[in-house]
């Protein structure tokens, strides 16, 4: 299970509330800077989503703006987030709570 959490350079706090969204990768091993295919699932439901959002806020953003990722694995920040660093996800490995899901055939 991946959970991201929005962090902002003045705040050393996760700036998101735990989400109903578990995201399965589909390697154990994530590196830096790699690309991850990955299923996006409805903790409650166990079914499979094609998107979570979660609220992030830092000195640059709208209160209420809300970073977006897809199971196409885009990923949109908040308006006004000027640069990179101003909002970092961070990746937590851990145990799924249910099997995961098998994608296609």
């Amino acid at each position: 299970v991946i959970n991201l959490v929005g962090r902002a350079p003045d705040n050393p706090e996760p700036t998101a509330e735990p989400g109903a969204i578990e995201i399965l990768p589909s390697i154990d091993i994530i590196f830096i800077d790699e690309a991850v295919d990955f299923l996006l699932v409805d903790i409650e439901t166990n079914e499979p989503g094609e998107r979570a959002s979660w609220g992030i806020t830092s000195h640059h953003n709208v209160p209420g703006d809300r970073g977006v990722i897809r199971s196409d694995g885009r990923y949109s920040a908040p308006r006004l987030i000027p640069d990179p660093q101003t909002v970092q996800m961070w990746a937590k490995s851990g145990e799924a709570k249910r099997p995961p899901l098998t994608m296609g055939g």
